[in-house]
């Protein structure tokens, strides 16, 4: 569960308003009434409004009235306003009157929470539900809202609008010159409890605003959302409520005990040892007894009404810790801590041993559910009324064979409609085998997230049908559920979100009509069109994308695609082109139609373009992959395998520097340590030199682990992972730390194959670590050469958090997660060709050494040249351009005329601002010729901007004068601010 859900349920406990008097139930209880007449009464015809709307005394009342008129207004074309009193001179459309439903023998607050009325009275038509009092629903927060939602119900049924998405594109409010209504008698409420979708931008900050649309306002969207499709006005905290006890301000000082012992002998006390973000909340010992009976006695005082300061759970400032606050209340959440820490102690560690290696076993699902039901038993033997929360969650997601108590609620983690079919089938019967066990309904935590799973977050993951049919199948055996759906576009998944509040409110809900309407209703004649559009898209995201399946030494098993089978296989060019068709045909279809072509537009421009736009930068990044290479020459002379590096051979081997990962520079993206990888060869045997800079090399992350150990890649260590080719599928991966242990496996987990490698490490203290490392080539026949694929990593984990790591992890290629594709290029040999620019990485000095002027670039006559040696893409260094160093330039002796070169080059932009018009970052290709005319590829460069490629083509002229004077010239002139420089090549096109 990653740190941004978890600060998305904190804070919705933050603003939650209700009471503890909560009706909890699996079933809905009051119930379902439609009776609608068959003779009808005008309300509006000829522009005019024959009723009014009047609002009760809430606020949520008001809010409510105020949609209603709004929305009427679109739909009647005029403009309607909300009274306080009735008149008495017109009929009325009543919002939120308790006192009048009362009078009238209505009582909302009998029905299930949700649940509301719309009942003709006389001429007037009465809509109520219970209303928290005191609520402000401009704000969203958990409380009561039931007239709202008879309000939403009111509109749907009897006006046709629809909410898809929030705003003006998104809401069907249909034209309409008369209304008439029948009489009405309506009790509502829904079928599922529990219904929340967590659908949140999950991505880099730069991208943010393509979240959503229109510049719609992040919280009103929000809150709109949440509304309209009338999801839960209560939730029940179900989610590692461990970690939210206090248990490490309260105990880590007077209690080590308490807490999991890592294998290094230290305690997961949030400050001991830190794996990632959970850690810091702590990581318990479940035998600790004494433990056992605090977490017990928090319960018991919870559920019985006694404030958290009678167990001392409360902060500096008296605010109760999370678990404990009195708004939980009929729920206590036992939940362990996400990334639950196997805890080595003797009474843990051989339950724990299987998951320990990554193995999740029945010792350890069976060991947990015994603590837990340890808790639930003592705390209902107690009488504290109420409920034990928990999720089951891998690694303890199973059935326990012990009789689970009827105080504990159950939510089960499921896949859900993303599912292969055989997961899905294996899914719904451990779902129905969780509800036999218990007796009772659960409920679910389901998965939507395109972001984190399949990165694929350009791409329409719209599936409504399959979300459709596995809440249908599962609705017999839940309460309902929590979607998460973390991605980087909203309206990529809106049908999702629809489909899933209508089934969650109404389990009889026809999915497949819901979406035709929806079609229609959206894009009027291309609405066939429309339809074969979004089929497409499912199809591909659940056939193509998250049930891509391959062969491996397992058997078969999904895996999401390469980038490279996406944009050349699944939405290869005649994909994009046959999709882009079906839209101009659905626009020309509705030419007559301008809502429903402002939608089809909308939708194109939104979601469509997102993907087109995707697919461009694919060809842009293929060649920025294409273009990242090393060179792995023959070695000269023998080396000796013990982690020093000091043979000639290394001397004279090439060398890559590291970067800081792409997925951590949102932490910084300046490199905090350097880390150098050489590269070389024989006959038999890979080798690899790493040399890694670290001043506090006694603070190493210090663990002595067994060879394969699954685990070692949380240590401090670094990587080589090697592929046949960057369109392969295989790849071997070796992990070597600083305490010298190793690991070595192939692609799809395969822990059997050993690579035979030999790796030693040694330590320069308060410098920095190597490691030497050598390959049986043998172990890998595919890598033959004369190139293959490669990345090379560095984690770093020290054990003092007294000087915090900024930058965790390395990486020599730059483009992503570790797969083949995203490997940068090993050659056997040097390029051919070769870029005629010489030093294009900056790595040679630009000073007189000894007489000599090594560095083939030159600067403004008399400025010193700087260089930064913490931001760069290849060579360790890029060069700074700003206003004292406003030239850099390279004779280019080799040039030819007449000839089409590829220019490239990287740049960042920091900040670059116009003195004068022409002014910025600017490049040039001069030639010494009389009326020569220089090459400019552009136009001033200015404003801010990360590291990105450039790349040109270029074709000289037919005379170039005197080729020894022709030279490349970058320029930042008439500008203040800094350019950065790097890896610039100019390559003749053959």
């Amino acid at each position: 569960m990653n740190k941004s859900l978890l600060s998305f349920l904190l804070l919705l406990t933050a603003v939650a308003v209700f009471g503890s008097d909560f009706k909890f139930s699996r079933e809905a209880q009051s119930p379902r009434k439609i009776e609608i007449g068959n003779q009808t009464e005008l309300w509006f015809s000829n522009g005019k409004a024959d009723f009014e709307i009047v609002a009760g005394p809430t606020k949520v009342a008001r809010f409510a009235a105020n949609e209603l008129a709004f929305q009427l207004s679109r739909v009647l074309g005029t403009k309607l306003k909300v009274a306080a009193v009735k008149s008495g001179k017109l009929p009325a459309l009543i919002v939120g009157d308790p006192e009048i439903a009362r009078q009238n023998g209505l009582f909302p607050e009998k029905l299930d929470r949700d649940g509301y009325f719309i009942r003709t009275l006389g001429k007037d038509i009465l809509l109520v539900g219970t209303d928290h009092p005191a609520a402000d629903p401009e704000r969203h927060g958990y409380f009561e809202r039931g007239t709202l939602f008879a309000v939403y119900e009111f509109l749907e049924r009897f006006a046709g609008v629809r909410y898809y998405f929030p705003g003006e594109i998104g809401t069907v409010a249909p034209r309409i010159t008369e209304w008439r209504l029948p009489k009405i008698d309506i009790t509502d409420r829904p079928d599922s409890q529990f219904r929340q979708v967590y659908s949140v931008f999950l991505g880099p900050e730069e991208r943010r605003k393509g979240y959503l649309y229109s510049d719609y306002d992040p919280q009103k969207h929000y809150r709109d959302r949440e509304y309209q499709l009338r999801l839960l006005t209560r939730s029940i905290h179900n989610t590692h409520g461990l970690a939210y006890l206090g248990l490490i301000q309260r105990f880590a000082k007077s209690h080590p005990e308490y807490f999991a012992l890592a294998k290094n002998g230290s305690r997961y006390d949030g400050q001991s040892v830190i794996r990632c973000h959970a850690d810091r909340t702590g990581q318990i010992c479940f035998s600790n007894p004494e433990l056992k009976k605090v977490i017990i006695e928090d319960g018991i005082a919870l559920l019985s009404g006694k404030p958290a300061s009678s167990r001392n759970a409360v902060s500096a400032d008296g605010t109760p810790y999370l678990t404990m606050r009195p708004e939980q209340r009929p729920f206590f959440c036992i939940m362990p801590n996400d990334s639950m820490a196997p805890c080595y102690c003797p009474g843990c560690i051989s339950s724990f041993s299987g998951y320990a290696q990554r193995k999740p076993g029945k010792e350890c699902n069976e060991f947990v559910w015994n603590w837990m039901i340890d808790v639930a038993e003592a705390i209902r033997k107690a009488g504290a009324p109420g409920y034990v929360t928990t999720m089951a969650y891998t690694p303890y997601r199973e059935i326990p064979e012990r009789k689970i108590p009827d105080n504990m609620i159950i939510r089960l983690a499921l896949s859900g409609a993303w599912a292969s079919p055989e997961e899905s089938r294996s899914e719904i019967q451990l779902l129905k085998n969780w509800t036999e066990k218990i007796g009772n309904k659960i409920y679910l935590w389901n998965y939507m997230i395109n972001t984190q799973t399949y990165g694929m977050t350009d791409i329409p993951h719209m599936t409504p049908e399959a979300t459709g049919e596995f809440y249908r199948r599962a609705y017999p055996y839940s309460f309902g559920a929590f979607l998460e759906c973390e991605n980087e576009c909203y309206l990529g998944g809106y049908l999702n979100y629809y489909v899933f509040s209508k089934l969650m409110w109404d389990k009889n809900t026809d999915v497949e009509k819901l979406l035709r309407e929806h079609d229609t209703l959206m894009f009027g004649s291309a609405a066939a069109v429309m339809r074969d559009i979004r089929g497409i898209w499912e199809h591909h995201w659940l056939k193509d994308i998250a049930g891509h399946t391959v062969e491996t030494p397992a058997g078969p098993a999904i895996v999401k695609p390469t980038l490279t089978e996406l944009w050349e296989k699944i939405y290869s060019p005649a994909e994009l082109k046959r999709i882009n068709e079906l839209f101009d045909k659905a626009e020309q279809m509705t030419r007559k139609e301008p809502d429903a072509r402002e939608r089809i537009q909308f939708i194109r421009a939104n979601i469509w373009q997102r993907t087109i736009n995707a697919a461009q930068d694919y060809k842009q990044q293929f060649d920025d992959r294409e273009s990242w290479f090393t060179v792995m020459p023959e070695k000269e002379g023998g080396i000796t395998i013990d982690g020093k590096l000091d043979e000639p051979a290394w001397e004279k081997a090439p060398a890559v520097w590291m970067l800081p990962r792409k997925h951590d520079q949102n932490k910084s993206d300046q490199v905090e340590v350097q880390t150098k990888v050489y590269l070389l060869r024989d006959s038999e045997y890979f080798y690899f030199g790493f040399n890694c800079e670290e001043p506090h090399t006694d603070k190493m992350l210090k663990l002595q682990r067994t060879f394969d150990d699954k685990n070692l890649w949380m240590d401090n260590l670094v990587e080589i992972f090697l592929a046949p080719g960057r369109r392969s599928r295989k790849m071997y991966q070796f992990m070597i730390s600083s305490s010298g242990s190793t690991a070595d496996l192939r692609s799809f987990g395969d822990w059997q194959w050993n690579s035979g490698m030999t790796a030693k490490v040694s330590v320069d203290p308060g410098k920095s670590w190597s490691a030497e490392v050598r390959i049986p080539r043998e172990s890998m026949p595919e890598l033959e050469g004369p190139r293959i694929a490669a990345n090379f990593t560095r984690g770093r984990k020290l054990e003092d958090q007294t000087n915090p790591v900024l930058v965790p992890y390395y990486t020599w290629s730059a483009f992503g997660e570790q797969t083949p594709e995203n490997c940068g290029n090993v050659l056997f040999d040097s390029p051919v060709p070769a870029s005629i620019v010489r030093d294009g990485g900056f790595a040679q000095p630009m000073r007189w050494i000894n007489g000599k002027y090594p560095s083939p670039w030159y600067g403004p006559h008399g400025v010193k040249v700087n260089f930064n040696t913490t931001d760069f893409r290849t060579n360790g260094a890029s060069a700074i351009m700003d206003r004292n160093c406003t030239e850099l330039f390279q004779y280019l002796p080799q040039i030819k005329a007449s000839t089409k070169y590829k220019l490239s080059f990287y740049l960042k932009l920091k900040d670059v601002r116009k003195l004068k018009p022409q002014g910025g970052f600017n490049m040039r290709i001069g030639f010494y010729v009389h009326n020569g005319r220089s090459i400019y590829p552009f136009t001033a460069m200015y404003g801010n901007q990360p590291w990105r490629r450039y790349v040109f083509e270029i074709k000289t002229p037919e005379n170039i004068g005197d080729a020894k004077k022709a030279a490349i010239c970058f320029y930042f002139r008439d500008a203040s601010g800094e350019a950065l420089l790097d890896q610039v090549e100019l390559t003749e096109i053959k």
